[in-house]
């Protein structure tokens, strides 16, 4: 507790022998000593309730934003890909839109969709509007909506598409030959 008579002491003290500007007495005042000593008591209370509030924010719901997607191409004969063929993405589920695309995710190179290679894809360019997309309406990998288009004449196979998030990784199996103007809509998708 606060001894109110040794501060009214230590406030004439103060008043006597040190500083007589109004800003001093109004510093070295009882009540405002009696605010600082308040103010000091109260500060362990309000670190604990403040970290206790931060803990128990609800979680944002959701998948997360997408920040890769990786591409594994079926190994087997001409499941590979050259550039006379193209893949594009199509993913929904999210906000602000309801969906993000990427239009020729290979982007016309050479060293994508080879026979049992894995490619990754990363960042605004080769992802587009898919980068940082918002999967905020999708709870679990079951609720992943991917469609994957095909143009071209060159065809190929891809055994999975795998999307990875801030908070998830989710594969979805496809296994399915793509040729000419094609799509498949993934089923069975699950976490990693």
């Amino acid at each position: 507790g606060i001894n109110a008579e040794y501060m009214g002491k230590q406030w004439y003290q103060r008043r006597v022998h040190g500083d007589s500007s109004p800003a001093r007495q109004a510093a070295y005042s009882p009540a405002s000593e009696i605010m600082k000593s308040s103010v000091i008591n109260l500060l362990p209370l309000l670190a604990i309730v403040g970290f206790t509030a931060a803990h128990s924010l609800p979680a944002k719901a959701g998948l997360g934003t997408i920040q890769r997607i990786s591409i594994l191409t079926s190994d087997c004969e001409n499941c590979g890909m050259t550039l006379l063929g193209q893949v594009n993405l199509k993913i929904c589920g999210g906000a602000p839109e309801a969906c993000c695309s990427i239009v020729n995710i290979g982007d016309f190179d050479s060293n994508m969709f080879n026979e049992g290679q894995i490619d990754n894809y990363t960042g605004t360019y080769q992802l587009e509007d898919c980068f940082n997309y918002s999967l905020d309406k999708i709870t679990n990998a079951a609720q992943f909506d991917l469609t994957v288009y095909h143009e071209g004449s060159d065809g190929g196979q891809l055994d999975w598409i795998e999307v990875a998030t801030t908070n998830a990784t989710v594969r979805c199996p496809l296994g399915y030959f793509m040729d000419s103007f094609s799509q498949v809509t993934a089923q069975g998708c699950f976490s990693v």
